[in-house]
């Protein structure tokens, strides 16, 4: 009795060296049009299995929907076919040192694929899920899954052309890049990849021309190298053009790294987010071009690393750099003609060695300091800068030159290499009253560029006028709307582009009332008794009759030669009314609106921006 367990185990030995075993055979397609699942279109006579190389040479070998292709490996030769139905399921699994599925002919995916579990026991390039040379093409239905893939997900190579209209596919647990492309490869479907965080190794690898269509949508996680690589390599054209959805999120090294000719289209949009080092790296010699949206976010070194060109006609969006927001290297050009946002970086919002472009057309915000080793700043357009502590500036060999517009908001941009040849927004200092005129309001050196066109109480074109301007004297004179205000907004235009923009004006200090508490107009106030103030008489204005029911005359000898701008203010300093008279009409009427209550109202009369008279008008309707 003791020995009857050791007499079971050799009886159980005996007997499974008795029982038939599952084999790997080669499974050769007889070069039929028929289904996959009939016996009589293989070599063997049977259908092809797990364990099962499967070489398909000829003819279409098709999948049904409801049958299942079951495989260890499959190899399309030139000129056969393999279409996948709706409903049908292709299973390779287990490939060791080969290429799980090796397509030179043509595949048709409506279904589902799924390759799983391929390895290599050498240094040889195989062992990849999907490995193209031909057509491969997958439908709106498609469902692909490549896992535990030694070498590439998929590499579509010389000759190729890959595309996935509208199908979905998941690539994860891999042991190098998810996609290597050295052809054409097209994407309106989704892409889902897990990249292997493993120096070199990455998300997506472009040698060829890769295009993800507006509805495309591609997400990569991780990537040891860079989540996307896009690189020209000698004798393959190459370029990425994005009009869809690029995510990329927590690579080891890059976002997202162009090497060659990348065109963010209109509707593309591309992100980076946690990278390690840079979340978008430019090459030198390599050339970007945006007009959608890019945006790189909590990098751990750089935002934008630029060494090559960029042309942004679109935006982009730079925060939470963990040192430089934008560093363009010796040699770099930018050249932005859309928002370019730089904020939150623990360091330089720009770092600067080449060529950076605000163009007219232009606006760029940042809220840290701007560092200029030997490049080159220009601003054509809208600068913004919202630091409220320390320098915008730390100078070095190069300059910044403002050709058009910035916002100093706290009045930070205060190096000698700073050169404002337009105009420069900053606080007002000291005290103003309503209706005395404030010298060097705006740091102005010039208007040839720009326009001053209004000054409001609120970051709104709709809200109260706030005073007025004389662009002859760079004096602001604020109305009774601008008492106890803390910021004013100046509205102002680049007139090459005709990009208008209200820009915060901080107050540091206070506008008060006049002493005798008369409004602004009232320090021109007039009984108007038949005489005519200076000004009138040496212009000869008369405005008549006055009190007026609601109609009123206003003449002059001066609106012959030039056009003039009625004003018609209340006794708060609030334009309520606004009429221009063109050159060589010498009288014009003046209709006053119905909804006017009776009462005192002013009319201020101006020519070439410059006020040349103020008259007391009495509504009287009954």
């Amino acid at each position: 009795m003791k020995n009857l367990p050791l007499l079971f185990s050799f009886i159980l030995f005996f007997t499974l060296l008795e029982m038939p075993q599952v084999l790997a055979t080669t499974h050769t397609w007889l070069g039929g049009n028929a289904a996959w699942d009939d016996p009589n279109q293989w070599d063997t006579g049977t259908i092809p299995n797990e364990p099962d190389e499967v070489i398909i040479p000829s003819g279409t070998a098709r999948i049904f929907p409801g049958d299942a292709g079951l495989a260890n490996s499959l190899h399309v030769h030139q000129g056969a076919n393999l279409r996948l139905y709706t409903g049908g399921i292709l299973k390779i699994t287990d490939a060791v040192n080969t290429d799980a599925f090796f397509n030179e002919g043509r595949a048709y995916i409506y279904g589902e694929l799924y390759i799983t579990n391929v390895s290599r026991t050498n240094n040889l390039n195989t062992a990849r899920g999907i490995y193209n040379v031909d057509f491969f093409y997958c439908s709106s239905n498609a469902y692909v899954l490549l896992e535990d893939i030694d070498n590439d997900a998929i590499n579509n190579y010389t000759n190729g052309y890959f595309y996935n209209n509208g199908g979905t596919f998941d690539i994860h647990g891999l042991g190098d890049d998810g996609i290597y492309n050295r052809a054409f490869f097209g994407n309106t479907g989704t892409i889902n990849i897990d990249a292997n965080n493993s120096y070199p190794n990455k998300g997506i690898v472009n040698h060829g021309d890769f295009r993800n269509y507006p509805s495309g949508v591609i997400d990569i996680q991780g990537g040891g190298a860079a989540g996307f690589g896009n690189y020209s390599i000698s004798n393959v054209s190459n370029s990425l053009y994005n009009d869809g959805t690029l995510s990329i999120n927590n690579s080891n090294r890059m976002g997202f790294e162009n090497g060659g000719i990348f065109v963010n289209h209109r509707n593309g949009v591309l992100t980076t987010e946690n990278s390690s080092s840079s979340g978008f790296y430019n090459q030198g010699s390599s050339e970007v071009d945006n007009l959608g949206f890019i945006g790189s976010s909590n990098s751990g070194v750089f935002g934008l690393f630029n060494l090559g060109e960029i042309n942004n006609d679109g935006s982009i969006d730079i925060s939470f750099s963990q040192n430089i927001g934008y560093y363009g290297y010796l040699g770099s050009d930018f050249i932005n003609d859309g928002p370019l946002n730089i904020s939150s970086t623990a360091s330089s919002d720009i770092n600067l060695d080449g060529s950076l472009t605000n163009t007219s057309e232009a606006v760029m915000s940042i809220d840290k300091r701007i560092s200029i080793g030997s490049g080159d700043f220009v601003n054509n357009g809208m600068l913004l800068c919202f630091l409220n502590s320390g320098n915008h500036w730390i100078g070095g060999a190069g300059s910044m030159t403002n050709n058009g517009v910035v916002e100093d908001v706290h009045n930070r941009l205060l190096s000698s290499n700073f050169h404002n040849k337009q105009l420069r927004v900053r606080p007002i200092t000291g005290s103003m009253q309503v209706g005395v005129p404030y010298p060097n309001a705006l740091d102005v050196t010039s208007l040839s560029n720009v326009t001053i066109l209004d000054w409001y109480t609120s970051n709104n074109i709709n809200s109260a006028l706030a005073g007025t301007y004389n662009s002859n004297t760079n004096e602001f004179t604020p109305n009774s709307n601008a008492i106890g205000l803390s910021d004013l907004y100046v509205y102002v235009q680049i007139d090459a582009s005709n990009r208008r923009l209200l820009l915060r004006v901080i107050v540091d200090g206070t506008i008060s009332p006049l002493t005798n508490n008369q409004d602004m107009l009232q320090l021109t106030q007039q009984e108007n008794s038949g005489k005519a103030s200076a000004s009138s008489a040496d212009l000869q204005v008369r405005v008549f009759p006055n009190p007026t029911s609601g109609m009123v005359q206003v003449e002059s000898s001066s609106f012959l030669a030039k056009p003039a701008s009625l004003k018609l203010i209340n006794a708060l300093g609030q334009m309520i009314y606004q009429q221009q008279i063109p050159a060589g009409d010498q009288q014009m009427r003046l209709d006053l609106p119905n909804t006017l209550k009776d009462g005192i109202y002013y009319l201020s009369i101006s020519q070439e921006g410059k006020e040349i008279d103020v008259q007391r008008i009495q509504l009287l309707r009954q």
